[in-house]
Parts: structure tokens; sequence; C-alpha cells
């Protein structure tokens, strides 16, 4: 995970972009970083591109960058 010089997260994963794999694998590993129930997570735009657009309900965006920052160290 690394954050991009226009404030995007760049984040690579290991699913294939096949049957929503990739997106499945995206939610499961933003749950995990921010610490969030899987289904805090929704998908907003982006369901079968490579950019993507996520809701986090449970945290603000102050909460989730601090934690996506924490997540850049692993």
């Amino acid at each position: 995970i690394e954050q991009t010089s226009d404030g995007a997260w760049k984040i690579r994963l290991r699913a294939h972009a096949v049957e929503g794999a990739a997106n499945v694998a995206l939610i499961e590993q933003l749950a995990e970083w921010l610490d969030v129930p899987k289904s805090h997570i929704q998908l907003v735009r982006g369901q079968s591109a490579r950019q993507k657009v996520v809701a986090v309900a449970s945290l603000d965006e102050s909460e989730v960058l601090e934690r996506l920052r924490g997540a850049t160290t692993i």
C-alpha cells in the first residue's frame, strides 16, 4: 500500500480480477487494515475498473487516513 502524490491510495492485491475476486480481496484487506467489519466497507464506484472508490461506514475520513498510513509500515 502506498499513497500517491495526488492523495489516492495504491493497493496491490494478489487476487485476480475475475468474477469479483479482487473486489472481495480489497474489502477484506481494507477491513483488516482499518480494523472494521467487512460489512462496514462498501465499494461505491469502480466495481469493474482498476480505480475504485470505497466508503467506510464507521470511521470518519481522518481516522481512515490515519489507519491507512499505519498500514504502509506493514
